[in-house]
């Protein structure tokens, strides 16, 4: 198997901050058959492609070439993790609500067991 389609699996997975097992899981494959595609120890087969390419968002063309973008829809998925960001953002200002409405509770609590 080409170095150059390992490579490109390798920064696939590191765009994603995939590990072997993570990237084995997400695909459907025994994480020892990717590490050996990795190590060049076994082809990647047309079935394992198909996989990669169902599981993300890339071109077939910059997979099997490297011609192109990696991904189809030529946006880092920075987009995304902003509006990731933003939503937990949003979840964390409710849970600090939460927070203040329990700690006004338990300072009402402590009060009324002074007198």
């Amino acid at each position: 198997m080409s170095t150059d389609l390992i490579n490109r699996i390798r920064s696939l997975m590191s765009y994603y901050g995939l590990t072997q097992l993570e990237m084995a899981k997400k695909i459907g494959v025994r994480q020892p058959n990717l590490s050996a595609i990795l190590k060049g120890e076994r082809t990647c087969g047309e079935g394992v492609l198909n996989k990669i390419l169902l599981s993300f968002d890339i071109n077939k063309a910059w997979l099997l070439t490297g011609e192109g973008d990696m991904l189809k829809s030529n946006q880092s998925h920075t987009s995304t993790d902003a509006n990731e960001i933003a939503i937990l953002k949003e979840k964390i200002r409710a849970l600090e609500s939460i927070l203040s409405e329990k700690e006004r509770t338990i300072q009402i609590l402590l009060k009324s067991r002074e007198l």
